[in-house]
Parts: structure tokens; C-alpha cells; sequence
């Protein structure tokens, strides 16, 4: 099989979309399939030592393209937008008038990206991980009634033209039943996966000793800090708690609110921001952790399971999920029993909760350990291949 894969993030940037299909692209390849990418070219979210990013390379057997932005990385929303506009068309041009291959896999969002894609005319699997528009409205990032109407109809479009949707959460499946329509032949449900073998448990303590954290009981938030990821209570929490020498708080990476929290977090001597990791780097940095955070805007009611979740769960790392009540991630957490739940902004329930992990370690034992069983049943590397490997190749036979 002939594959494209194409996805706005790739290997090296430190993105969950640029590990999750680095993992796939490698497996297929080295399943015998000819894989190819297209992506845009990171500036920033770049591990430490990754060096220069090429336009054009092959990583581990896969072919690896990817285009510039004239916009670098944009933090207005209308430059994003451009820029989002920019990439999709020189996609589109690509696949118009590029190589053929038997099948393209699309990662959404951005819809604009799918929507290339699917205008393009080629054989396409979408694999849908955010549901836009209706997260973007959500979250207050699309208020114009003719924008969110013309999004509407170019995601309706994506639908109709794609061969099949995979999506990571079963509550997706059921809003594009439900409310798009989709038969249940079109919509299948692949969890997020995790490269198990790599996201092994253990106790970082290389981590704790360079970062002089021994003795202390670290709680870590570690990835995307974008409009999407509440971190209100975490700040508040640390606020609550700041004489208390033996906790200390963690946030590992970068995005386009980064700044907000630093501000509203400075100050605070047991809370730390630190840059982007490395892969490896940004495991360990979880193994040493005594709980993981995941934490969502409390608008954010579309199905969205954050990929950090799935990581901390193999890792056996308790998780404290700062997640809207009834949301696809506190149901997650609930039915793997992988950790505790509070509502976003409550700093107090949050600190609470990490009290009852502190005070009992047979608790962190068993939710660490439910977490891994839960990873090992439905997040495995192989079980993710060979679900999108079998629905890339019928999509080829349509």
C-alpha cells in the first residue's frame, strides 16, 4: 500500500499528534506499506539538541515532507487561521497535481487541512480527534454566525467525502451517528494510542535529581498549554499550598497561553515551568512524578480524551483530571479507575485530592495500576496498527 499520511504536526516537534504518528507511520512502514508524510515545518516546540528540521528527509524508513510557514508559529487567531489556510492549500496543491498514492490519512483538526484533503478527490480516511467547529465555538474562539455556519458546511463536506472516519473517543462515534447522520460502516472507534514497551513505569529519579526535587511530592502537568487546557487550578492550588516545602508543581511545555499562566503563576516558589522535553526526556519527567494532571476548559464539552492521558496510564502514574464533569475524559478515568476528578478552576478540590494521594500510597499503587491495565486492554500500539491498517486497505478497494 501506497500511504500519505497527512497531519500539521510531525517528529521532531514535541506534539501528542507528532508522537502518535510517528508511531504509526513507523509501524506501517515497517509492516512492508510505502508511507509518506506531509507536515509543516515546526518552529518552535523543538526538544533541546534536535538541531535543524529539514524540509525533506526519511526517519525510520518513512518519507518525511514538510512546508514552511511564511507566519513561523502565529499566536493571533486571524494569523493562525491564515496560516491554517495557507498549509491546506499547498496540500491541496500537492495532492492535485503531486505523486498518486493508494490511500491518504488526514489528521483533524485543523478542519481546513481535512477539508484540502477531501476537495482534493483522493481515497481518504480522516482520522477526527477534535470536532470542529463545535469545539472552537465552545471554547470561544468562533463567534461569527458565517464563519461557524461555513465551517459547518465544509465539516459536512469532510463527512460525505471521506471513506471512513476513525475516531479516539467513544463519544465521538455517537455525534456523527447522531447528529451528522454517519452509518456506523462509515465511523470506527481506535483509542489514542501509546507505544507501551517505551512508556514503561519506573521512578525517574535521574529526573528528580537534576531538578533537585527529592523529597517532594511532584505533581506535573506536561503538555500543550493552548486555550483548550485550564490551568486555573493548578495555579490556585500551588497558591494554596505554597508553605508547604515538601509539594512541588510542575508545567512542562509550551503554547499560546503559556504566558498567561507563567503571569498569574509568578511568584509562587513551588511552582516551575519547564521548556519542551525530548520524548524520552518527557517520560522520565512523568515516571518521576508522583501524579499527572490533565486539565480542560470547562466550556469544552465536545468528546476530546487529551493524549497525556493515555501516557500517564501506561506509565501507571496516578492521574488528577481536571475535566468538566460528564466529559469523555472524566468517564475515561472513571471506567479504567486511574485516578481522581475535580472541576476546572477549583483549586481547593484539586489540592484536596492530591492530599488523599499524598496520605495514602497504596491509592496511588492501585490507580497506577488500574491505569496500566487499562492502557495494556484498549491502548497498545499494535492493536492501533492493525485497526488503521485494515481500514486504510479497504478504503483502497472502494
Amino acid at each position: 500500500m501506497k500511504l500519505l499520511i497527512v497531519v500539521d504536526r510531525y517528529a521532531p516537534e514535541a506534539r501528542s499528534a507528532a508522537h502518535l504518528f510517528e508511531d504509526l507511520a513507523k509501524a506501517l512502514a515497517a509492516r512492508g506499506h510505502e508511507v509518506s508524510v506531509l507536515a509543516k515545518r515546526p518552529t518552535e516546540n523543538i526538544p533541546c539538541g534536535s538541531g535543524p528540521v529539514a524540509v525533506e528527509e526519511v526517519r525510520d524508513g518513512v518519507r518525511v515532507m514538510r512546508f514552511s510557514s511564511p507566519f513561523g508559529e502565529p499566536r493571533a487567531s486571524f494569523l493562525k487561521a491564515f496560516d491554517q489556510f495557507f498549509f491546506a492549500l499547498r496540500v491541496l496543491v500537492r495532492l492535485v497535481w503531486g505523486p498518486r498514492y493508494d490511500v491518504v490519512l488526514v489528521y483533524s483538526p485543523p478542519l481546513l487541512l481535512a477539508g484540502a484533503c477531501a476537495l482534493s478527490g483522493v481515497r481518504l480516511v480522516v482520522n477526527l480527534h477534535d470536532i470542529y467547529p463545535r469545539t472552537a465555538v465552545e471554547l470561544g474562539r468562533l463567534r461569527s454566525p458565517i464563519l461557524i455556519a461555513a465551517a459547518g458546511v465544509l465539516e459536512d463536506f469532510v463527512y460525505q467525502r471521506a471513506r471512513h472516519i476513525i475516531v479516539p473517543a467513544p463519544a465521538s462515534v455517537a455525534y456523527l451517528m447522531e447528529e451528522k447522520g454517519l452509518s456506523a460502516g462509515k465511523v470506527s472507534l481506535v483509542y489514542n494510542w501509546v507505544d507501551l514497551e517505551g512508556a514503561f513505569p519506573g521512578t525517574g529519579s535521574a529526573f528528580l535529581t537534576e531538578h533537585e526535587l527529592e523529597g517532594k511530592f511532584v505533581v506535573t502537568y506536561a503538555g500543550l498549554v493552548g486555550v483548550a487546557q485550564d490551568l486555573s487550578a493548578l495555579i490556585s492550588a500551588a497558591r494554596l499550598a505554597q508553605d508547604d516545602a515538601n509539594l512541588a508543581f510542575l508545567v512542562i511545555g509550551e503554547g499560546s497561553e503559556l504566558q498567561r499562566w507563567k503571569a498569574e503563576g509568578a511568584g509562587l516558589g513551588n511552582l516551575r515551568f519547564l521548556p519542551t522535553l525530548p520524548r524520552a526526556g518527557y517520560l522520565d519527567a512523568l515516571r518521576a512524578s508522583h501524579a499527572g494532571l490533565i486539565a480542560l476548559s470547562a466550556e469544552l464539552r465536545s468528546p476530546a480524551i487529551p493524549g497525556k492521558l493515555q501516557n500517564l496510564m501506561a506509565l501507571a502514574r496516578p492521574v488528577l483530571a481536571i475535566v468538566p464533569k460528564g466529559s469523555a475524559a472524566a468517564k475515561t478515568v472513571a471506567e479504567s479507575g486511574c485516578g481522581l476528578t475535580s472541576e476546572p478552576g477549583d483549586g481547593a478540590a484539586l489540592l484536596r485530592a492530591i492530599a488523599r494521594l499524598r496520605a495514602d500510597v497504596g491509592l496511588r499503587a492501585d490507580l497506577g495500576e488500574a491505569g496500566r491495565r487499562f492502557a495494556e486492554e484498549n491502548f497498545a500500539l499494535g492493536r492501533a496498527v492493525d485497526a488503521f491498517e485494515f481500514t486504510l486497505g479497504a478504503a483502497t478497494a472502494k
